[in-house]
């Protein structure tokens, strides 16, 4: 059994399809040795062009590119020109058996596409495991010189079950195609392709995988070129065909849960790969992505602190990243257990002062207080850091630091002043005290001195707290003569006392 359909062109150069099916919903027969079954289903493709492909009055499924389609504005392709129309329907394989399906058209204007090449022919068959689809797109060359209204030719959609070598035939027994068909012999070595709707979208599909095997990706953007996914490498032990897709943006997308805040780690980009549709049998998986030299230093990260995070269980997981080569950019390879969804992101530092204190609460004008700060790095890479000290919102002096991930350091400054008065210090933000900047002994006046009112803050004429080693404001005691005069009254006793006993020995009889 097989699906025919006619294939016009008119004076205005568009195209119109109708695809004939044997049922309304387009599904159509899957049996061994049969071209097309139950099993496989035509439908309209989800993206901006399936608007393309509807279902008619007849209740059947029609590709139409002219003014005629109800869906669509505009007049179709665009004279003598070539015009790529992808994803306008989808082919899908709802049996419990690999399908190999392709198109017979022989069309000179209009060819059937998927998976970045051509469908047309069975030496180009697409093989479809159980529920997967394929999007069929068509690429149409038109001329000036295309006769209106001419049958140009006709196509056949045709899909028989894979063997188990997954070397089908194009003309079985119960064919009654009319092109006559064509073996298609499948190797037995591995057979990867990768087809690239876009910078940052990769689809891949890997038959019969047995061991290692390595897909090139050929640098998919990730955040543009500054980041990109270059390859992956697995072993796989499955007796069917591996297929997966993998999109990359900078930002996080279909569901992916974003990472970090900003503050010890930042991501670079995120890729999404349809783990659900790789099998068990796919494992050892290592990750290959790269960055651009340039974008690492624009953005002040260490080419060091670079490391791929794998999605397990709706987590990110830090995988064992190394650096594999550097120069313009540098390579990056991660080892995972299976391969998953990934984000490529920097860890950084995050030193922040943890506490701050003076000294010594009281100076003289002249004289410097030493500030004293505590840092800490609870990021999660190794930095340096300087940061302000400050005098009533003033930056004063600067402390500056290095320090590993998780450690931690203190650091002094001295802070003199000239002026007398109270003034409040910090380093970055962190409040360290107020500091009184006055002269330590009272004015000296002829009027007796009032203990209650000594010209200085009452705290200057309290004993020092032993508990406060940092004081430096002794107090003055006013009851007890200064140690010059103490000096000179015993000097002077102590000459009288000598000239009284050499003059008794003078006037001795």
């Amino acid at each position: 059994m097989h699906s025919t359909t006619k294939i016009s062109l008119t004076t205005l150069a568009t195209l119109a399809i109708a695809l004939a099916l044997l049922q309304g919903t387009g599904a159509v027969q899957l049996t061994q040795g049969d071209d097309i079954g139950e099993s496989i289903v035509l439908e309209p493709h989800p993206g901006p062009n399936g608007q393309y492909a509807y279902y008619d009055e007849d209740d059947e499924l029609a590709i139409e590119l002219t003014a005629s389609n109800p869906d669509v504005e505009g007049d179709g392709p665009n004279d003598d020109a070539v015009t790529a129309i992808p994803e306008v329907f989808t082919i899908t394989n709802e049996g419990d058996s690999t399908a190999r399906v392709w198109i017979e058209s022989g069309h000179p204007l209009a060819t059937f596409t998927a998976r970045d090449g051509s469908i047309e022919g069975a030496d180009r068959a697409v093989h479809l495991a159980p529920n997967e689809s394929v999007a069929v797109g068509l690429r149409v060359v038109t001329t000036d010189d295309v006769l209106p209204d001419v049958v140009v030719d006709s196509f056949e959609v045709n899909a028989v079950v894979a063997d188990e070598s997954d070397a089908g035939s194009g003309d079985a027994g119960t064919d009654d195609r009319t092109d006559g068909g064509t073996d298609l012999d499948i190797p037995d070595e591995t057979l990867t392709t990768v087809a690239s709707p876009a910078p940052n979208e990769r689809r891949v599909r890997i038959q019969n995988p047995d061991g290692p095997v390595t897909v090139d990706l050929d640098g998919m953007h990730v955040a543009g070129a500054n980041v990109t996914l270059d390859r992956v490498a697995f072993d796989a032990t499955v007796d069917r065909t591996v297929v997966f897709d993998a999109v990359g943006r900078p930002e996080p997308f279909g569901g992916l849960p974003g990472i970090g805040d900003g503050r010890v780690l930042r991501a670079d980009g995120y890729v999404q790969v349809d783990d659900e549709r790789i099998p068990t049998g796919v494992a050892d998986a290592t990750v290959y992505a790269s960055v651009d030299r340039d974008y690492l230093d624009w953005r002040g990260a260490d080419p060091d602190d670079v490391t791929v995070y794998r999605l397990a269980d709706g987590e990110w997981t830090a995988l064992d990243t190394r650096v594999v080569e550097r120069g313009e950019r540098v390579h990056y390879a991660a080892n995972a257990s299976r391969l998953s969804s990934v984000v490529v992101a920097t860890r950084l530092p995050a030193i922040e002062v943890t506490d701050a204190r003076l000294e010594s609460p009281r100076v003289a004008p002249g004289e410097a207080v030493t500030v004293t700060a505590e840092l800490m790095n609870a990021g999660l890479a190794d930095g340096e850091r300087t940061v302000p000290v400050t005098v009533d919102g003033e930056h004063v002096g600067s402390l500056t630091v290095e320090l590993r991930a998780e450690e931690s350091t203190t650091v002094s400054e001295r802070v003199s002043f000239d002026e007398p008065g109270e003034y409040e210090l910090s380093v970055d933000g962190v409040d360290a005290g107020t500091v009184v900047v006055a002269d330590d002994s009272p004015p000296v006046t002829d009027e007796p001195a009032d203990p209650t009112q000594q010209g200085t803050p009452a705290a200057a004429d309290r004993e020092p707290d032993p508990a406060q080693p940092g004081t430096t404001s002794p107090r003055t005691d006013t009851d007890t003569a200064p140690p010059r005069l103490v000096v000179l009254m015993v000097v002077t006793a102590a000459t009288l006392l000598v000239v009284v006993v050499l003059g008794r020995r003078l006037v001795a009889p």
